[in-house]
């Protein structure tokens, strides 16, 4: 799939611009202690969810519809949708479905190499589906990088562009499992 910006509106995938758009929040440019420069986005948000699992994918789901302003948070854009689309569930069942179809048939390697494809366009169309169902609600933003927690209400998030610093009302911690 495509790279996604660190959140919803970025110009180009891979942008150093932040979105002026997104209501409640600010950019500003602070200095490391290394000397160098980054950029740093602030967010104001009712509700802040750690990890784009089931269970994290829904709650946004349900509070955006709701109005109410949703910063979801993923360290890949390869686990867009959690663990059971990507790395979990579907993946195995598409490949033990291949490996009994490939039973009834005579031996032939490509089979193999055909399931892998089909496997991996599968998951990237979920993962696909899962970033656009968030991206399509206003007031739900999705950002790509690694949260840590600065206090009980606010989290920095580094992502390929820069430092976003998100304050949260609410902040749920959905990281998931590992197979």
């Amino acid at each position: 799939p495509r790279p996604h910006p660190p959140f919803r509106g970025a110009s180009t995938p891979g942008s150093t611009a932040f979105p002026d758009r997104v209501s409640g929040s600010s950019r500003r440019t602070d200095v490391l202690c290394d000397g160098s420069e980054t950029d740093v986005s602030d967010i104001q948000a009712d509700l802040v969810v750690i990890g784009f699992g089931k269970g994290g994918k829904t709650l946004a789901l349900t509070l955006g519809r709701q109005g109410k302003r949703v910063v979801m948070i993923e360290r890949s854009n390869q686990m867009y949708g959690g663990t059971c689309i990507n790395i979990g569930c579907v993946p195995t069942k598409s490949m033990v479905f291949a490996a009994e179809e490939a039973l009834s048939h005579p031996r032939d390697p490509e089979m193999y190499t055909a399931a892998v494809h089909r496997t991996a366009e599968l998951t990237a169309s979920l993962r696909e589906q899962n970033y656009a169902m968030l991206d399509s609600i206003p007031g739900v933003d999705v950002l790509t990088g690694t949260a840590t927690f600065l206090d009980a209400h606010t989290v920095s998030v580094q992502t390929d562009d820069g430092v976003v610093t998100v304050e949260g009302h609410h902040i749920v911690v959905g990281t998931g499992s590992e197979p």
